[in-house]
């Protein structure tokens, strides 16, 4: 008689410890669904998400049009920050369509797979205009959340963690940056609040982020040289034959980007890729930047979208463009 109370009292244990974790999973649950759709909902209140937003859907939707060439300009906060979008589509004129796409944080290997992403969705351009300071097209691969996000696909992801072997918990964030509103927004998060540290830009460097091989290696300009090549052939085979390469360095006033600066062009001219520089590194003055040091003002910025567009259209006119 004890043997069958102990055993029905196991059993009711059993039970109700299962019942107990069904409703914990329940409300779990519904905590992740809370917490997935407020994201969602803050993310379509904050002016910058949506901005950034928009420029991504507007490099998704260019298409190929007849008699005109379709530009798309992508990189990170330093096109987010420093072109101005109504003043290139002005400055261009008519016979030519420019869209920005500035997703302030993404690397180059945002851009290297998003570039394969944007024109496996159908995106059109005859010309990508990429913009990363020389510095930064040397780190060591990572990727950003809102790329991950709003342009790589799924097999996006595994063919990053295929060629570079990323940590188990490198892959997991990816995967739920693709999935999950919550996950891609706690990056901009923390690049916002990294903006409010002074001089944090160029700190980055001085803090000894992992550098690619050659930058380690003593500033060796051939070795710098041979990164840039490498680097710049990976993004004209994703533009394949369907787009043209060009290149644009946006003013950062930091001196380890204008020491790398000339082997980026001379790598760049030797790949037969333009540049577009229409200010050095360190020609303007502190008062054309904002106070991180780092990024144009509003004003320089439209003044440097000018000086942009003017290289620009003399790039497309040039015989042989496309």
């Amino acid at each position: 008689m004890t043997t069958e109370v102990v055993a029905q009292d196991v059993t009711r244990a059993s039970v109700e410890a299962k019942r107990k974790l069904v409703g914990l999973t329940g409300w779990i649950l519904l905590l992740c669904v809370v917490i997935e759709y407020s994201s969602v909902g803050l993310r379509g209140h904050r002016r910058v998400s949506l901005d950034i937003l928009r420029g991504v859907d507007s490099a998704l939707g260019i298409r190929h049009r007849a008699g005109s060439s379709q530009v798309l300009i992508a990189g990170n906060s330093l096109v987010y920050e420093g072109l101005s979008d109504p003043v290139l589509k002005r400055t261009m004129g008519d016979g030519i369509g420019i869209q920005a796409a500035g997703v302030p944080g993404s690397t180059y290997y945002d851009w290297e797979y998003g570039l394969r992403a944007l024109l496996a969705r159908g995106s059109e351009p005859d010309v990508v205009v990429i913009g990363l300071s020389p510095s930064q097209f040397l780190r060591a691969p990572s990727a950003t959340a809102l790329p991950v996000s709003e342009l790589w696909r799924s097999q996006d992801i595994y063919s990053y963690a295929r060629d570079w072997r990323p940590s188990p918990t490198t892959i997991a964030d990816l995967v739920l940056e693709h999935f999950s509103t919550f996950f891609s927004m706690r990056d901009t998060f923390r690049i916002y609040s990294r903006k409010q540290i002074r001089g944090y830009e160029s700190m980055v460097h001085e803090w000894g982020q992992v550098h690619s091989a050659a930058e380690d290696s003593g500033k060796n300009e051939g070795m710098l040289e041979a990164t840039y090549r490498e680097r710049i052939a990976l993004l004209k085979k994703e533009c394949g034959s369907r787009a043209r390469l060009v290149l644009i360095v946006v003013p950062t006033r930091q001196e380890n980007d204008a020491s790398d600066e000339p082997a980026l062009r001379s790598a760049a001219l030797q790949s037969g890729v333009p540049v577009i520089e229409p200010v050095g590194e360190l020609e303007w003055p502190v008062t054309k930047f904002q106070a991180d040091g780092y990024h144009l003002t509003t004003e320089a910025a439209e003044e440097f979208s000018v000086l942009t567009a003017q290289e620009l259209r003399q790039i497309l006119a040039a015989p042989g463009s496309r």
